[in-house]
């Protein structure tokens, strides 16, 4: 059997608590309404004060009814707020194992956009994985452009490997003037 919520938790107590006082009050208005209720059929009270208790004795009823349905649907919700939290905790147990991460293609990590201890989401990228030829986008100013062509080999630093010189080969030439840059692109692809 699954566990259920626990009678001695603070909402229930604090609901036992007031279904208590409102089944007293009921119990105390139903002997009321009876003695008043006798005295009525003796003829030795007004109809007024015999409707008086029995509208008391009505309106108790009800508060101990509805107060006893309320604690009823708060454990229903609270055994099904129980049971949620159980079955999150199944799948968060059951997607811990699926920890492992693969790409699917065989290649060169060119960018990764998490670090470790961040939260990821499945089917989220976590790195940009490339396979085949890497290529370096370069910016050529304007002044320069007719000193360079396609299949031009090239050497190609980076501050990111200041110790080492790439050789590359110009694959393509942009035409087009980028106006924040005020320079044009040209690929160049690794050798």
């Amino acid at each position: 059997t699954m566990p259920g919520v626990v009678d001695n938790a603070p909402v229930f107590r604090k609901l036992q608590g007031k279904l208590d006082v409102a089944r007293i009050r009921m119990q105390q208005d139903s002997l009321q309404y009876q003695r008043y209720k006798n005295l009525y059929e003796q003829n030795a009270i007004s109809k007024s004060n015999y409707e008086k208790y029995y509208l008391q004795y009505q309106s108790s009823l009800k508060d101990y009814q509805s107060l006893k349905q309320n604690v009823e649907q708060q454990r229903i919700s609270a055994n099904l707020q129980l049971q949620q939290a159980e079955n999150n905790l199944m799948v968060a147990a059951a997607q811990s194992e699926v920890g492992k991460l693969k790409s699917f293609v065989s290649g060169v990590v060119y960018d990764v956009y998490k670090k470790e201890g961040d939260l990821i989401n499945p089917n989220q990228p976590i790195a940009l994985v490339g396979a085949g030829k890497m290529y370096a986008k370069l910016m050529v100013d304007e002044d320069d452009l007719d000193k360079v062509f396609a299949g031009q080999q090239v050497l190609i630093t980076m501050d990111a490997f200041p110790e080492k010189v790439f050789k590359a080969h110009i694959s393509k030439v942009y035409p087009l003037l980028s106006k924040v840059e005020q320079s044009f692109r040209v690929d160049a692809q690794l050798d």
